[in-house]
This record gives structure tokens, sequence and C-alpha cells, in this order.
């Protein structure tokens, strides 16, 4: 027996009784009252023939046969008007039966059954939805609605508001848009009883009217799931605030659009409170779940909806995070509950197939971009039907869209990822094709002519601002150029969107991106220029293994473009001058000036110049300066430019002339101001002020201080702003002040924990748990030190995080008195950082690694790891690096003591 469903209803005006077996005077069989309880259980939904297998017969597999078939029929001869033209107990083809009834109108007031439901569940998450709730009807509002997506907490929010209020009437709407029968229900809710079963509406509202004004006139009268009933609602709620002091309080993924209508949109959980909800709700089902970047992954993946989270939780004890994670994004799983019937799909289907052929096309096209899109993108990618605005509104108000609110930027509109799902799952002829082409036919507007070569010029603002903005949504744009054949397109638009990802921190993100486009191009000048960006882009990661990997693969194409050729020698060089492999970075500078190509030949004359100045040839490397600025002029290439005044500042920096180079500082702050590169901006303010600092002038170098932290503070992209935050913090630590220090490091990571990028939450950590060595005891430093070594033995290469842990457990055990320990920690850091491939970092890392050994005692393992970093960073400029990283210093003064 289904003890969900009731025991006396209305299938029109004959009175089902399965208490009593009595449908009517008919007698019913016991079987016959099971199929009828398992049907009214569904609420009026779909009953399929495997459910009546299960719940009457007790198959646990679909039988063969028609014993289904046969049952229904003779029921149907008790029940209905006409059995073979059934009103109430009908056949959905294909799908199953449903069984349309209503309320028996004999429940009295104390019965209980629309009292608000028991809480069963601590509540997780903000209790703000619960407190504006509560707000507004406290301040007299009396219609309002809680509106939002299908299974986001609506009902929830309301329970915890209402749980303590007496007066309180809580009736959950049939999902069928049945007036009689919701009349019926909200008439017993408020307590009439006398009410004549064929009652219309109007006799219904004028009844509830009169019972008010006779009874307690201070009710609440809370519908839940209330947009199936939305026009009848539109027609009766007037009426009944009008004439009546009754409050009503509706869940709905409608809007009634009522002017007295207040509405509270509901919002997702917080990763956070998702990660919690999720952990809790599996440990009542038995499970135990650790925090982690898989479940973060999985929450995230699920919208961070309660709904979606809840039915997950029971699928954890059989799979992993990461399993149901990959089934998710495979659509192998179906978010479900089967002995409640509760499908978040089925309330999604339920709501697609009310939409309208052109809102679904819109839809359609916006659920192609996971992170949502900027409303500017989706009023061009939907300027071709009509009202643009008008199509997002009204998803907006049927929530299939809603508005994702980010911090100092623009918001976003985007859709639930069970949305977007169920759209691909559903067959619409020719529609993937349709998206594709409109997708793409926008992606050229910014693809044309070669974006990667644009992304750095003057005058592409718009275009900076676009790509910036949709960054996490490249592989979409991309994918659709493809698709309809733009591979040369679609090529330049992946090195674009690399550059703008590096720009902002990303470069891991812009290495997989790459790699993710590999298989889209044949062309040998495409794969050329995916797989040399993609080898530089790693050699500055210092991912030894994926640069060799690249490396190899350009190596062994056979190129038989002179630019194809130059542009691989070119990755070599960068990649030799990474590793400190001179003499195969001068093999292959000659290689990489075969060309015409003045981006190319701008990069070669960079490479040029640090190779001289590694080699400590200054004049030399002083020498090429006007050659590179001729050819950033050339190429039109503000970074080109930016890269000239920092080699030439670089150069003042080594002759201690700190006016000449705040001045090609002071010259390069306009560049990366009309680029929008805030990250490169702030650098180069923090860099004007050391040199201000070199040429004495303090009050000037503490205003370009200011200005980079005021810039740092209002940066839009909160992993940009995270990492900035960050070294920021490091600085004031060390230099300036521990708690100025200690208060930035916390919002660099709280920063970091709302964003998306795992290399920023990395660089954040490494700096934070860096700081935490010296800070307060309520500093939260061992969960960080944990979370940072846990990531940075789950990416491959990663050297800085991995020397840096060792670093910091040394130095714990240093406190502890442990030098034995120190000493092997200390080491195994200089495993690590032995392979490194980005020369400062190498240096910076050395330093900090020699500062443990050198504390520990191991004098002669301090002085070598300091040769070292002499030697990786030869030439004029070491004792300038040296002058300027701490760790080195303190290494110094340790092995003197």
């Amino acid at each position: 027996m289904n003890p969900g469903g009731p025991e006396q209803f209305l299938l029109g005006q004959l009175l089902v009784d399965l208490e009593a077996r009595l449908a009517g005077d008919e007698a019913l069989t016991e079987q016959e009252c099971e199929i009828l309880r398992c049907l009214a259980s569904r609420e009026q939904g779909i009953t399929t023939k495997e459910d009546l297998y299960r719940e009457v017969w007790g198959y646990r597999s679909m039988p063969r046969g028609r014993a289904v078939d046969f049952a229904i029929r003779r029921l149907r001869e008790k029940i209905e008007v006409d059995a073979a033209d059934p009103m109430y107990l009908t056949t959905e083809r294909g799908r199953g039966y449903r069984l349309c009834w209503s309320s028996a109108p004999t429940l009295r007031r104390d019965d209980g059954r629309f009292a608000i439901p028991a809480i069963l569940t601590d509540w997780q998450g903000s209790r703000a939805p619960i407190e504006e709730v509560q707000s507004h009807v406290s301040n007299g509002i009396r219609l309002l609605t809680l509106h939002g997506p299908a299974g986001i907490g609506k009902s929830r929010i309301v329970i915890e508001a209402f749980s303590s209020d007496p007066s309180a009437r809580f009736v959950r709407a049939s999902p069928e848009p049945n007036a009689r029968n919701l009349i019926t229900t909200l008439t017993q809710a408020l307590g009439v009883t006398d009410l004549p079963i064929d009652a219309d509406p109007a006799t219904a509202r004028d009844a509830v009217r009169e019972a008010l004004e006779r009874g307690e006139r201070d009710l609440t009268l809370i519908i839940d799931g209330a947009q199936a009933h939305v026009d009848m609602l539109r027609e009766l709620v007037p009426t009944l605030l009008e004439q009546t002091r009754l409050r009503v309080v509706l869940t709905s993924r409608l809007r009634l659009s009522i002017p007295s209508e207040t509405t509270v949109n509901v919002m997702p959980l917080l990763p956070s409170e998702a990660e919690s909800f999720l952990i809790a709700r599996a440990a009542s089902s038995g499970q135990s779940l650790e925090p982690g970047p898989a479940l973060r992954r999985l929450v995230e993946a699920l919208d961070c909806t309660p709904l979606a989270l809840d039915l997950a939780a029971p699928s954890l004890r059989t799979l992993s995070p990461e399993a149901l994670l990959e089934r998710l994004e495979g659509e192998k799983a179906v978010l479900a509950n089967p002995a409640s019937g509760v499908s978040l799909e089925g309330m999604v289907q339920e709501s697609l197939q009310k939409t309208p052929p052109d809102q679904l096309t819109a839809l359609g096209l916006i659920a192609r971009f996971p992170h949502g899109l900027r409303l500017d993108v989706v009023e061009q990618l939907l300027r071709g039907m009509g009202d643009p605005v008008g199509l997002i509104s009204t998803l907006l108000d049927r929530s299939l869209l809603y508005r994702v609110e980010v911090a100092d930027a623009p918001h976003r509109f985007r859709t639930t990822s069970t949305v977007a799902r169920v759209l691909r799952m559903t067959d619409l002829p020719g529609a993937d094709e349709a998206r594709s082409f409109a997708i793409a036919q926008f992606a050229l507007t910014l693809a044309r002519p070669d974006a990667s070569k644009r992304v750095h010029m003057p005058g592409y603002a718009d275009l900076r601002q676009t790509l910036r903005g949709e960054i996490k949504n490249a592989m979409a744009w991309i994918g659709a150029l493809s698709e309809q054949g733009h591979t040369a397109d679609a090529v330049a638009l992946a090195l674009s969107f690399a550059y703008l990802s590096a720009w902002s921190g990303q470069k891991r993100e812009a290495l997989d991106m790459l790699l993710s486009c590999r298989d889209m191009v044949s062309s040998e000048r495409d794969v050329c220029r995916l797989l040399a960006l993609a080898s530089e882009l790693g050699a500055q990661m210092q991912d030894a293994a994926t640069v060799d990997r690249l490396t190899r693969t350009l190596k062994d194409t056979v190129m038989q473009d002179d630019w194809a050729r130059a542009r691989v020698a070119l990755a070599s060089m960068s990649v030799a001058l990474a590793r400190g492999q001179l003499a195969q970075a001068e093999v292959a500078l000659e290689a990489a000036q075969a060309t015409d190509d003045p981006w190319i030949l701008h990069r070669v004359a960079q490479n040029e110049h640090k190779l001289l100045a590694m080699r400590g040839q200054n004049d030399d490397a002083l020498a090429v300066l006007p050659r590179l600025l001729a050819l950033a002029d050339e190429a039109d290439d503000n970074m080109a430019r930016i890269a000239h005044h920092i080699a030439r500042a670089f150069h003042a920096f080594t002759t201690g002339e700190g006016d000449d180079a705040a001045l090609a500082y002071r010259q390069a702050i306009p560049l990366a101001d009309h680029l929008g590169h805030h990250e490169l901006e702030v650098g180069l303010y923090r860099r004007l002020a050391l040199a201000q600092q070199m040429a004495g002038d303090e009050d000037a170098a503490r205003r370009s201080r200011l200005r980079a932290l005021s810039m740092v503070r209002s940066t839009d992209q909160l992993d940009e702003r995270a990492a900035l935050l960050a070294t920021e913090a490091e600085y004031l630590s060390i230099h300036a002040s521990d708690d100025e220090g200690i208060t930035m490091a916390r919002q660099a990571i709280a920063l970091s924990d709302r964003g998306t990028s795992h290399n920023a939450r990395l660089s954040c950590l490494r700096t934070v748990v860096v700081i935490g060595l010296v800070q307060a005891e309520d500093y939260p430093f061992y969960d960080l030190l944990e979370e940072l070594e846990t990531r940075a033995v789950t990416r491959e290469a990663e050297t800085n995080n991995a020397a840096t842990a060792a670093f910091v457990y040394g130095m714990l055990a240093l406190r502890d008195g442990n030098t034995k320990r120190a000493v092997t920690l200390a080491r195994r850091g200089y495993k690590a950082t032995k392979s490194a491939l980005g020369m400062v970092d190498a240096v910076y890392l050395l330093g900090m690694l020699a500062t443990l050994a050198a504390e520990a005692g191991a004098a002669d393992a301090a002085s070598q790891w300091l040769r070292e970093s002499e030697e990786t960073y030869a030439g004029d400029g070491w004792d300038i690096m040296r002058s300027n990283c701490y760790w080195h210093t303190r290494a110094e003064r340790a092995l003197k003591r």
C-alpha cells in the first residue's frame, strides 16, 4: 500500500472511500483500491505501468502480459460515466495513466491537513530569504510570491518563515490547472465545509468571504506550487484581497503580475552552503562525505539548488562525487526519487511543455552557455527574434532563466543545468543546427578580422570587454564556429581567449582550452598556432610534462610553411629561456627570425633581449630596445609597447637610475589602462612605487601604492582580484603592517572561494600560508595549508605549491625544535624546485628553501641554493633581485649567525 494518497476523494461528484472500499454505491476490490491509492498518490501526475506493477502487483521488473490494461478497464466501468470515453482515469499515450481527483468536502477545521508541515531537518544556508518574507508580512504586505526555478527551495523557505504562525493555512496545489479542484481545496483550508460540490467560482469566492467575515479575519493562506493555477488565481486573489483581510503567500515558478504583488526572487545557495547541505543530506542517507574540489564541482553542476542536492544525495552511497558528476555531464543520471515520484527533470519538462516555440528557441540558445551571458551579448545573439528584452523578461517570469549577480560586474542571465540537460535531450529536429548557426554568426563578428591580433591593439576596447566577459563560455563560441566550418576563425578566437585568460592569471584554463581545440583543426598553420602558444603557457606555469609533450608534437609535425617554422622556433626559444637553457635559446633565435610577420619578430626581439640580459650583456640588450619599439609600432600592439617600456625600466633599475625607471613605468601605465588590463596596470603601479623609492621620492611612492591598492579593490574579475589582493597582502606583511597584510589575505581567500579559477585559488593559498607563518593564532592557517597541499598534488608539476608546502611544514618543524625534519623537508622542496621552469619563481622558491635550510643549521645546502639563485639570475640585475627578495636577505642573515 502506498501511504502517500488520500483515503477519500471525489471523481466529479462521485465520492470514493478506499477505507470502506466504495465508489459511490459500487463496491471495490482490494486490488482496485490499491490501484486507486497508487494513482492518487501522484497528486494527479503520471503513473506508469511499471509503477503499478511494482507497487500493486509487487513485481520488481516489468512482466509480459496485459494485467494492468484489464484491471484499468474493469475499474473504469465502476468509476466513469462512460468507460469508453473516460474523464477521470485517463490514458497518457506512451507515458501511463492519470487520475483527476479532487478533495472530499467533509474535512473538519481540526483535521490538521492544512497545518504547516513539520520540519524534519536542520536549515542549511543563509536565513536572509526567511527574514525577508517575515519582514514583508510584518510590514503589511498581503500578496507575496516566492518566485524561482523548480527545486530552488521556495517551499522550505515558506515553511521555515511560518512554522510558528497558528493563523497560516498551507495548501499544496495540484499540478493540474483544475479550477474547481483548487477552489474546493482552498475553501476547505479556510473552514468552509458547506460549499456545494457543483458550486461555481463566483459562489465559492462569496462563501470564502462570508466565512472569513464570520470567523478569523487575520489568516495567512499559503498556496505551494501555484504555477499551474496562475490564470485562475489572477482572477480570484484580487477579489479576496479587496473584500477580506486575508494574506496570500504563493510559491510559484510564474509571477501572477498583479499590481499589489510583492515578489521575493529565491536564489541558489552559495557554493559553500550547497556543499554543507549535500554533506548533511548524504549523512542522513548513511554516507560520510568530506569537502573538497570534486564535491565543490558537483554542487556547482547541480546549480546549488536544494532539491537537486536532495535527489543527488542517495546516489552518493554508490557513486563517488567524481562519478556522479561524470554521469550528469554525460546525461546518464536523472535526478529523481523513485519512492516519491519526485523528478527535477519532470518539473522542468512540465514548464517547457507550456513554453511557446519562440521562447524555447531563445532559451535553447542561452542554454548553450553554462556560465550565462551579459544582457548586451544576449541582445545581439537574439537580435533576429523580435524583442530580445521581452523574451528575456518572459523567460525570467517563467523561472526558466534567472539573473546571476556578479560582484562589481554586469549581471548575467543563465538557465539551470537541469533545464539545459532537458533541452539537449528534447527531440527538436534541426534545433541544434539552428542554434549552432546563430551562435556562429555572432561569434564571427568577434573573430573577424583576426581577433588574436586585435585584442592587443588600441581602439578595440569593446571587443576586449566582450571577450573577457565570455572567457568561461569560450568553448561554446569556438565550438559553434568549428561546427559551421569556420575553422580559421575558431582558432583566432581561441587564441584571443587564451591571451585574455593568461592576462587574468588563468593560464591553466587557457592551456586546457587550447588543448581542447586541437582536435577541431587539421591545418598545419592552425595546429602550430594552438600548440606553440600552449607550450609557452606551459613553460610559464612550470608544467614540464605538458611542455615536453607539446614540443615533441611540434617537432614531429612537418612544417612546410616558413611562418609555421618561425612560430615553432619562437615557442622553442621561449621554453628554453624559461628553463635557463641559453644555448638552446640561441639556436632557436636564428630560425625564429626567418619570417616577415611583425608580431613574431617582436616576440623574437623580446626573447633576444631577455637572452642577452640573462647573460649579463646589458649593452647588447639595450641595443635591442629601439628595434623592440619599432616592431611594436609596426604591429600596432599595445602589449608589445608595454613590454618595451618594462625592458627600459629593467635596465634603469640595474644602473640604479630610479627616475628613468619611473618614467618608463609611467609611459606603460596608460597603455595598460587602454587595454583594460587591470592586473598589469596594478603591477606597473607597484613597480613605479619601487622606482620612486629608489629615486628617494617616498611621497610619490606612497601615492603609487595607494593607487595600486584602490585598483585592486575595484577590479571586476573575482579570480584576478583575489590574486592581486594576495600579492598585496604579502608585500604588506613583509614591508609594512602585519595587521593590514592579514586582513587583506582574508579578503583574498574569501574572493577566491567565490571564484572559479583553480590557479587563482592556488596562488592565494600559496601566498597566505606564507603570511600565516608569522600571524595571529586565530588565522585559519592550518586549514589553508592543508588545502594548499591537497590542491597542489592534484595537478601535474605544480612546483610552486609543492615547494611552498614543504617550506611551510619545515618552518613549523623548526618552531617545534625538530631541525632534522626541517632539513628533510627543505631538501624535498629543493628537489621539486630543481625542475622548475620559471626563472624568477625558481629564484624566489630557492630563497625560501635556503632560508629554511639556514635556520635549520644546514649551512652548506643553504649556501649552495643561494649560489644557484645567483647563477640562475646572472648579470647585473642580481643585486636588485636579491635586495627585493625578502627570503634571500633572511637566508643570508641566518648564515651569518
